[in-house]
């Protein structure tokens, strides 16, 4: 579903039309067989849009194949990249456990299914981290992040935490690195397009992220006619039909959006942002009260901030909390050097909620209707505790140390 809109923004682009317009109207051709209002599914800046360009010059099930044969590889690179960088135990053994954690982990099976871009993101931030913690490099860091930043915005909540690790110059590394970004999307892409984005379509996205109100919706007869007719989602590419869907799944994993739902039901109307916001100074302002050392070298935080960033993020859905799955790869090595405490049983009492697989087929004609659709944030809170806990804990001993 999410890489049809994908490689859809790659064919507008290629026929130098507007990204962020449904084209259901003028050309059925560059529809996604998703999109029902007046814009497109895209949410990404021009740029990516050049970049999926090249794989719309492919039929879309070559492009597809290949596609999620770079995410799978993509999964085994950040996982190597965690190995390296938290030095965790790599032996044989080690690695086909790691391995089957990963290739059993929920959010990456709705990843591949949906075709999503997170890994690239994910990847980005792997490596930021990496020349942040081993290889000294704050520059490199800097590129890292504002890579991950162009593919995911919601990662621009990083650049507080690098204001409290005090690496300066990775913050300014990761501005200076934006700012080129936008020179060459500029260059590359065209100023209008650019303009338009920022001005018009983020303020939009920001809010609504793919969807929008009544207002927004095509009035079209093949919307009115496409959906009585068809039982599932379906993309016409390559003069074939193919489904846009294969398994269908509770998909929000953000406190903001269940915040958003509970003000809505007593008459206030927030915006999401706002609402991100707030959670965020909320969930950041947790650690400076507790008055936690910061140790780069600590996968816990890590894990922690990237946990942050996801559960008050404005739009955090599940193939997003793939993100999560080196909490899996932390978990062998600390049980196998410390065993199991309460601490730890939460920890991965969280990471196996997240895990646990969902099919709306089931799970909605289930008395556990509700425990699946709140089952990931209570997943990410319990992990976020947790590592709360295990950071003031460490903290707390180099104080008696």
């Amino acid at each position: 579903m999410d890489f049809t809109a994908y490689y859809t923004a790659g064919e507008i682009y290629s026929n130098q039309k507007n990204i962020y317009k449904n084209y259901i109207a003028e050309d059925f051709t560059l529809w996604d067989g998703v999109a029902v209002f007046s814009h497109s599914r895209f949410l990404y800046p021009p740029l990516v849009a050049k970049f999926f360009s090249s794989f719309s010059s492919l039929s879309y099930h070559q492009a597809k194949i290949i596609w999620n044969s770079i995410n799978i590889l993509l999964a085994v690179i950040i996982l190597s990249i965690f190995i390296k960088t938290f030095r965790f135990k790599n032996s044989l053994n080690h690695i086909l456990i790691y391995l089957i954690i990963l290739f059993n982990f929920f959010p990456l099976l709705t990843l591949i299914e949906r075709g999503q871009i997170d890994l690239y993101s994910f990847m980005f931030a792997s490596l930021g981290v990496y020349f942040l913690v081993r290889n000294n490099s704050e520059f490199s860091s800097g590129v890292m992040f504002a890579l991950s930043i162009l593919v995911k915005l919601n990662m621009i909540y990083i650049l507080p935490f690098l204001i409290l690790f005090k690496k300066w110059k990775t913050f300014s590394s990761t501005l200076f690195s934006l700012l080129i970004i936008a020179v060459i999307s500029i260059a590359m892409t065209g100023f209008e397009s650019n303009k338009n984005y920022i001005i018009n379509e983020l303020p939009r996205i920001s809010e609504f992220a793919e969807s929008g109100t009544d207002e927004m919706k095509i009035d079209h007869y093949m919307l009115k006619t496409y959906f009585q007719m068809a039982p599932e989602a379906l993309s016409f590419k390559d003069g074939k039909l193919y489904l846009t869907e294969f398994i269908s799944f509770n998909s929000k994993a953000s406190l903001t959006y269940y915040a958003e739902a509970v003000f809505k039901l007593i008459g206030i109307n927030l915006n999401r942002q706002f609402i991100s916001l707030i959670f965020f100074l909320f969930l950041f302002s947790i650690i400076l009260l507790l008055k936690i050392q910061i140790d780069l070298n600590s996968p816990v935080l890590w894990m922690l901030v990237f946990l942050i960033i996801l559960l008050s993020s404005p739009f955090t859905w599940v193939m997003n909390l793939v993100w999560i799955f080196p909490v899996g790869i932390y978990l062998v090595n600390k049980i196998q050097s410390d065993g199991i405490d309460n601490i730890i049983l939460l920890m991965i009492a969280g990471f196996v909620l997240i895990s646990l697989p969902d099919n709306l087929w089931v799970t909605d004609r289930s008395v556990f209707k509700y425990f699946f659709k709140f089952k990931y944030v209570l997943g990410e809170v319990m992990i976020i505790i947790s590592s709360l806990y295990l950071l003031k804990s460490a903290s707390n001993k180099k104080v008696t140390a």
